[in-house]
């Protein structure tokens, strides 16, 4: 692994040496060797290269070399320090004039290879990729790359390719909606070439369906739905309602002399006389890869495989795939290979997942260049996460999350990703509707910001938990030792950390009662080239607007309150009693939850956005309900999205009287009960008072005061000598906020 320029070669290498221990990497292969390297017998075979990055030599005795079909055992050997070890993919399985050959050959159309040692614990291994002839696929300081120059027994010094293929495939008929059959014509820039394709998914060999351009390729009906009917988790009925849509998929890729010399060519076309594709509103995403790699019992991702496959995480786990989407009228607006990976927690075992995009310029572009959220939120994104709507929704309508995000729309002060619901066929087969979504990660708040997100350091989920963040740090230290009265608690505070952006995330998870937070989905970062304040970051609105009468602002002043571990989450809810204890937080936060309520979350507008989401749904929210039996029907969905209404046109009165039931009234009144005149004392000159009121138990206003507030007075008279004996409300509008007490005449 350490092959690489020497410049480079012992800071590199030491890294190495405390990144694997005794590990040995892959460092270079070669599957279609022509002509590069031959072996005793005169032969050229393919080629696997090691090497070792350590100060002692390394014994191979038992180690063993995979492919995807053979495992052949090292016989007793040594790799020398910083030194190279070349094994020939030979199928000659043996120690030949002191050359080493495996009982396997390298398929040139990409496989997985691995190393394991002595333990059979691995030590390296690689996706790897389709290779041309005399071409090799090895490390360069630190990630992979195609050599047209290979470099068996040496370092890695040649310059890489930037154009891995000399020709490519097109087609006379982009993939898109069509109400009837079509015939697909193939074209590719080869003169000598053949074209070669499957309908199938899986990648063109030199072995299949040789393309007739006389004849084109005749698109008709869907693939098989087989996929939709696996056994995807045994921890659910995984079986889908009947037959499943599907689409036409067809890969094709040019071959000269029997070696694919182009990329692979992928496309779906969705072929539908009854045109009910075609007049959906959702955009579609499609996925193309081989079966192995989502299903197949090693190195399938989304199957229980060997060992429960769909909890792998990192790099071993990824995929390459190719990815499609389609807009909303139906029209092709990407189409690119990239990396995939399963994501999220829970959803991981249920029969819908949740997909990461990664893209990489290994697999050919570096970014998904398409506004796919509308142009003023960007055009260009490193990571896409095709987010389960099946999994973690408890109201079971599966749109709550996205619901939270219409309702946001760019109205507050914290960072959150854009979403949008689409439909997502896998290998040409319908699965269901996803959210797709920015993932927030490092690289979104770095094109956020224009910072390298390398710079950004992020903690979340579980990471957050251990609170190790410096900014986190500093800011738990200075809430411990600074007293929240002192006149410098705000300025100094703003220094270290955003809390007007905490006051929004704060006021929007008790907006929708997220009952999943903050023991869970807290998520905070900071960026010391950008301000190096703490910055909280919304995640994860499943668990909202459920029960209108949660009582969430308990958990910040209640150490008795049930399911919430507060030794785990220690900080996350202390830091919040301690900024409460502030009076202008306090107010900050009640002055910013009263203008939500009244604008963002005013219930006119979220019922509305919310009656348009289900509109948008609608249409197809029966065959996803046939794809994964999620609810019993659509008249139970329904029913759902009538008691989120509910929870909308209640949860704002509640949550205000909530809040003032735990923060009360700014001010106090006294006497009272007064014999006619009576004051309004504040902990604190307000701000923005705007307005004093008295009215009586019917609602009628009786009297009506704009105080003055320039003298800076905390303290204002109020004169009741004409109010009869009784009791009445006092009514004070303080900017954003309204806070009410009873008063009574004597």
């Amino acid at each position: 692994m350490c092959k690489i320029t020497p410049v480079f070669a012992f800071v590199f290498c030491f890294f190495l040496q405390n990144l694997y221990s005794q590990t040995i990497p892959i460092n270079e292969v070669c599957a279609v060797n022509d002509s590069v390297l031959q072996d005793a017998e005169g032969d050229f075979p393919d080629w696997i290269e090691l090497y070792n990055p350590h100060d002692a030599a390394v014994d191979l005795s038992g180690w063993q070399l995979q492919d995807e079909n053979a495992t052949w055992t090292f016989p007793a050997v040594q790799i020398a320090p910083y030194g190279y070890l070349l094994v020939f993919a030979s199928d000659k399985n043996g120690m030949i004039a002191d050359e080493l050959h495996t009982n396997f050959k390298i398929s040139g159309d990409g496989e997985n290879l691995r190393l394991l040692d002595a333990q059979n614990q691995i030590s390296d291994q690689i996706d790897l990729p389709p290779l041309a002839e005399n071409q090799s696929y090895g490390r360069l300081d630190g990630a992979w790359a195609y050599f047209a120059q290979p470099t068996p027994n040496a370092a890695n010094l040649t310059p890489p390719q930037s154009n891995v293929f000399p020709y490519r495939v097109t087609t006379e008929t982009p993939p898109g909606f069509f109400s009837a059959p079509q015939n697909i014509r193939l074209l590719t820039d080869c003169d000598d070439c053949e074209i070669r394709y499957t309908l199938d998914s899986e990648t063109p060999t030199a072995q299949d369906f040789i393309y007739d351009a006389n004849a084109g390729i005749a698109a008709t009906t869907g693939v098989s739905d087989s996929i939709a009917h696996i056994d995807a988790t045994p921890h659910y009925d995984n079986a889908a309602r009947g037959k499943q849509e599907t689409a036409f998929v067809l890969r094709a890729a040019a071959f000269q002399n029997g070696s694919r010399v182009s990329p692979i060519f992928s496309g779906t076309w969705f072929i539908d006389a009854a045109g009910k594709r075609m007049t959906s509103a959702l955009p579609v995403v499609s996925l193309i890869s081989d079966y192995d790699a989502y299903f197949g019992y090693e190195r399938g991702i989304y199957a229980p495989g060997a060992a429960e496959n769909y909890y792998g995480r990192g790099e071993e786990w990824e995929r390459e795939t190719h990815v499609e989407f389609f807009d909303g009228e139906g029209n092709l607006q990407l189409a690119q290979s990239c990396g995939i990976r399963l994501a999220g927690a829970h959803s991981r075992i249920e029969p819908q997942k949740t997909f990461r995009l990664y893209a990489r310029e290994k697999y050919g572009d570096g970014s998904f260049s398409y506004p796919l959220w509308g142009g003023e939120y960007g055009d260009s994104f490193d990571r896409i996460t095709l987010r389960s709507t099946t999994a973690a929704s408890v109201i079971k309508s599966g749109f709550t999350d996205e619901l939270a995000h219409r309702i946001l729309d760019e109205r507050i002060k914290t960072e959150y990703v854009q979403t949008k619901p689409a439909v997502l066929f896998l290998n040409g087969v319908y699965w269901g509707i996803i959210s797709l979504r920015e993932h927030n990660g490092r690289h979104f708040l770095g094109r956020q910001y224009d910072i390298d997100d390398d710079e950004i350091i992020k903690q979340g989920k579980g990471e957050a938990r251990n609170n190790t963040s410096v900014a986190f740090v500093r800011l738990r230290e200075y809430l411990q030792n600074t007293d929240p009265q002192s006149e410098a608690f705000i300025d100094d505070l703003s220094d270290i950390f955003a809390w007007e952006g905490y006051i929004d995330y704060l006021a929007i998870n008790l907006l929708i009662a997220n009952w999943d937070w903050p023991d869970n989905n807290t998520e905070y970062w900071s960026a010391p080239v950008l301000d190096d304040r703490l910055h909280f970051l919304l995640n994860d609105f499943d668990a909202g607007f459920i029960h209108y009468n949660n009582e969430r602002m308990d958990i910040f002043f209640d150490t008795s309150i049930r399911n919430l571990d507060r030794q785990k989450w220690k900080w996350i809810t202390e830091i919040t009693e301690l900024l409460f204890h502030n009076r202008q937080f306090r107010q900050h936060f009640q002055q910013r939850v009263n203008e939500l309520q009244q604008t963002t979350f005013a219930p006119e507008r979220t019922v509305s956005l919310l009656r348009g989401l289900v509109a948008e749904l609608e249409p197809e929210i029966q065959a996803h309900i046939d794809r994964y039996d999620f609810v019993k029907d659509k008249e139970t969905w329904y029913k759902v999205w009538e008691r989120t209404e509910l929870f909308l046109l209640r949860r704002p009165v509640f949550l205000a009287d909530h809040i003032r039931e735990k923060l009360g009234t700014p001010f106090t009144v006294s006497p009272n009960p007064t014999a006619g005149n009576t004051q309004i004392t504040f902990a604190y000159p307000p701000d923005f008072l705007q307005s004093i009121e008295v009215c009586d138990l019917q609602g009628r206003l009786l009297i009506s005061e704009k105080p003055d507030t320039a003298n800076g007075s905390a303290v204002f008279d109020l004169d009741l000598s004409n109010l009869q004996k009784g009791m009445y409300v006092l009514r004070v509008q303080d900017g954003g906020a309204i806070f009410v007490k009873k008063i009574v005449v004597e």
